[in-house]
């Protein structure tokens, strides 16, 4: 995309921002008079801002009537272009409760396993909530190792293999969450584990994701009824995405992260304030949603090249690492002692290791998911890592 077209566009007046937009004065200005007319009001109705839970939760506390919308004030005005993106899939391999691949006969398709983008959506293109693509990632990877090294894996294929034995125990295509979670566990399990990633990197589009995973009812937080996660999801997805994956998911997500958690560098934190996006019965504020915590990846060594970065507009200064969390410390650094501390730390920390390592930035790599996938990338050394790239090149 041309750079131009995402700069910011600024003017004194209305007039003179839609003229550096390109667009009809007039027509902005009488949008301005009709959306302020309704925000005095506390209503949007052309976008609903302020309808849901996740919405005033976004928006000023202290902003009445509605904390997501507000009367636009006099200039200067600034504008930036809005274009459509791609964010994820809901289309793919369908497979059953431990993640095996279906053929047109509704039967397991021998030693096929699917996790991630590749595997059908689990939430039917609903999206209910931040994370509901890489919890389910994570957490059906974890289902499809399960299975293979339980040897369910293995009954699901006596009988049908033609070919003499596999050089390993696990072939895993694509080092995205869900290929990744399969081949640490898989590894974690004993088996002899081959990741293949077409890229020079690992990390797939998890790396440049915000890392929300979306898995309810963890040991990490308070949102313990299950009852209220299946009925939030049966009321939102419907019949779209298959009840009985849903219910694995719901089952054995909270095994997922615990084994994550108890036996690799793989850490986590849940939102305490962090609302399922869409309204309905068993909604939760919190504690649904998880983020990966801070990893040291000079862990790592040579291989922390082999991670790929996250997206540039989640960095600062040209490389460092923010969280939610640190966001107001960075943005009012004198504000309090706390913030100046906070600030005075990250930046400290984030010059020294530009200069000691002046080629990437290693220290504190995980505030994102790109974090995560580098923390599973620590803890899995049994496992052969894009072998098929090193061959190639």
């Amino acid at each position: 995309m041309d750079p131009e077209r995402l700069s910011t566009k600024t003017g004194a007046t209305l007039a003179e921002l839609a003229d550096g937009c390109g667009i009809d004065a007039a027509g902005l200005e009488a949008t301005v008079a009709r959306y302020n007319t309704d925000a005095a009001k506390g209503e949007d109705p052309d976008f609903h801002r302020g309808e849901t839970l996740y919405s005033r939760v976004q928006g000023d506390p202290d902003h009445e009537p509605n904390p997501a919308v507000a009367p636009i004030g006099p200039g200067p005005y600034y504008a930036v272009e809005v274009v459509p993106g791609s964010l994820g899939t809901f289309a793919g391999v369908v497979t059953d409760a431990d993640g095996a691949g279906l053929g047109a006969d509704d039967r397991p398709v021998p030693g096929l396993y699917a996790a991630g983008n590749d595997m059908n959506s689990i939430m039917g293109g609903a999206y209910p909530s931040g994370g509901i693509t890489l919890g389910p990632a994570m957490t059906f990877g974890f289902l499809a190792a399960e299975a293979i090294a339980s040897g369910e894996g293995a009954k699901r294929e006596e009988g049908n293999m033609e070919s003499d034995p596999q050089e390993v125990d696990l072939l895993v295509l694509g080092a995205g969450a869900g290929g990744m979670t399969a081949a640490l566990v898989a590894a974690l399990e004993g088996l002899d584990v081959l990741l293949v990633e077409k890229t020079g990197q690992v990390g797939g589009t998890t790396s440049t994701s915000g890392g929300t995973t979306w898995v309810p009812g963890t040991h990490l937080s308070e949102d313990r009824a299950r009852g209220g996660r299946a009925e939030f999801l049966d009321a939102i997805v419907g019949n779209r995405g298959g009840e009985d994956l849903r219910t694995a998911f719901l089952a054995s997500g909270p095994a997922a992260i615990a084994e994550l958690e108890a036996k690799t560098e793989v850490k986590f934190a849940a939102a305490a304030a962090h609302p399922d996006y869409l309204d309905g019965p068993g909604q939760a504020y919190g504690g649904r949603a998880l983020g990966p915590l801070a990893f040291d990846g000079r862990l790592l060594g040579a291989d922390f090249d082999r991670i790929r970065p996250p997206r540039r507009e989640f960095m600062g200064l040209g490389g460092m690492m923010v969280g939610r969390a640190e966001l107001g410390a960075l943005l009012s650094p004198f504000a309090s002692l706390g913030n100046f501390r906070t600030t005075i730390t990250m930046v400290g920390r984030y010059g020294l290791d530009r200069l000691r390592y002046p080629a990437r930035h290693p220290a504190d790599h995980g505030k994102c998911a790109g974090g995560a996938a580098a923390s599973i990338a620590c803890a899995r050394p049994e496992c052969r890592c894009c072998s098929m790239h090193r061959q190639a090149n």
